[in-house]
Parts: C-alpha cells; structure tokens; sequence
C-alpha cells in the first residue's frame, strides 16, 4: 500500500519514528539504567563522551599567571 504524503508529512513522521527509537534506546544509555528516571527517557539525548569517556586529570601542569601563554590578557578564569 503506498501512501501519498506531501514532505512536511514524512518529516513529521520520520522524525517521530526517531524520537521513538531514541526513546527505547534511551533505557539504557551511555551504560546508566534509566528504567526508574523521573525525567521521561524520550526527552534523554545521547551527547558527549560515554561512561567514563573523561579521563581523571592525575597529574594536573600548573603554571604562573605571568607563564600561561595560551591565555589572553581579556580571558576570563574561575579560580
């Protein structure tokens, strides 16, 4: 059977279909369990690094304000 559907339509549907394929895949993303979440799954997006995907900074290289070249005088820095 095939449907006749203008462009708007098989966004809409696409995109529908998307969302409810992230939405099953959403139960489990990155290696969290969301089974209990109280934010809706469907809404949960997949970005960044995975599950541990940021190493520990061990060993951090700290330098003098007068040293750091690779920061502008206008920078800011929380510290």
């Amino acid at each position: 059977m095939r449907l006749n559907m203008n462009k708007s339509t098989q966004r809409l549907l696409l995109s529908l279909l998307l969302l409810g394929i992230t939405a099953c895949a959403a139960q489990s993303k990155n290696g969290f369990d969301l089974t209990d979440s109280l934010v809706p799954t469907n809404t949960i997006l997949s970005g960044g690094p995975a599950k541990e995907g940021i190493p520990a900074i061990d060993n951090p290289r700290f330098v003098e304000a007068g040293q750091a070249d690779f920061l502008q005088a206008d920078t800011w820095v929380l510290g």
